[in-house]
């Protein structure tokens, strides 16, 4: 069996199913992500061992129960002595990299901004490090709605979710 070379594993936060297209919603356009599906694993039933973000997130990464990690609500860390999938596939070669919002690190929603054990510092991007390159007055302005929704004088490459793809 040859080894596996590349695996992208892409999680989108709080979106149904029904709001991407390859689910067979003709009224989504999402090209892109229906490409990766086509060729690709697409999964008909998934569930999760938590519903809150963090936990639900530490139990992707680690392979336990949110009550096993330490890590059972949001802006809990996972205990030190808990290795995510990161560290288990460095340690045997294999390159991992991370890009978005990570949560696992016990910080507030946007995290701590340092790459854990086992992923590669250089790919590293978490929603703290895109905070550290906004100005005072963008991180004022990207956190009001009207900013947002409006859309006057703001051009992709100024969100989060622009950066994250770009860096991807």
């Amino acid at each position: 069996m040859k080894p596996i070379r590349k695996v992208i594993l892409m999680m989108t936060d709080t979106q149904r199913k029904d709001m991407v297209g390859c689910y067979g919603n003709p009224r989504m356009v999402t090209p892109n992500i229906d490409a990766l599906a086509a060729e690709g694993i697409r999964f008909e039933r998934a569930y999760t061992a938590q519903p809150v973000c963090q936990p639900a997130r530490a139990a992707l990464f680690t392979g336990q129960y949110p009550r096993s990690t330490g890590g059972w609500t949001n802006s809990m860390g996972i205990g030190q002595d808990v290795q995510s999938i990161g560290q288990r596939l460095s340690d045997h070669g294999i390159h991992t990299a991370y890009i978005g919002k990570w949560h696992l690190d016990g910080g507030d929603y946007f995290g701590m901004g340092r790459c854990p054990a086992g992923w590669d510092s250089n790919y590293w991007y978490d929603m703290r490090n895109y905070l550290e390159e906004l100005t005072p007055q963008e991180r004022v302005a990207s956190r009001k709605h009207a900013t947002i929704s409006n859309g006057d004088g703001i051009e992709a490459s100024f969100t989060y979710g622009h950066r994250c793809s770009n860096r991807a």
